[in-house]
């Protein structure tokens, strides 16, 4: 991430920002309909980002996620890695694999898993962070 006085090209847009230039990590639970989008935009704005999805995609998915038709059977995070390195030029690091108790913390961490139990989960493992910031829990329907 650029300090304030080296300012990326690709990122003049957010020069004035109060969040421009801290280093911020990241971990996005899913890849799918939140995750995906959610992932591609925070990459491109330049943060270090974790995410954790062990799913693949399905023709289903084509209609609202981030992905293409080529993704279709899939693991979510290998093509999400792929379309966020061509859409915005960054690399996230991905796990596919189920967030459970022994996975990744950082103080910014965003759910967007499909189901209750792994949100839970994330939020528990976010509350006994010390350094903890910002959870968000989306929701689509």
């Amino acid at each position: 991430m650029a300090k304030k006085d080296d300012i990326n090209v690709k990122h003049s847009r957010f020069r004035d920002a109060i969040w421009y230039g801290v280093p911020k990590s990241i971990i996005i639970g899913g890849a799918g309909n939140i995750g995906s989008w959610v992932g591609l935009f925070l990459s491109r704005i330049g943060f270090d980002l974790w995410v954790y999805d062990n799913d693949n995609y399905e023709e289903v998915n084509i209609a609202g996620q981030f992905c293409r038709s080529k993704d279709v059977q899939t693991a979510k995070v290998i093509a999400l890695k792929e379309l966020v390195q061509e859409f915005s030029g960054y690399q996230i690091q991905t796990f596919q694999e189920r967030y459970i108790k022994e996975s990744m913390v950082t103080p910014i961490m965003i759910a967007g898993f499909d189901n209750m139990a792994s949100r839970k989960l994330m939020f528990e493992n976010w509350c006994e962070n010390e350094e903890r910031e910002l959870f968000i829990d989306g929701r689509s329907s």
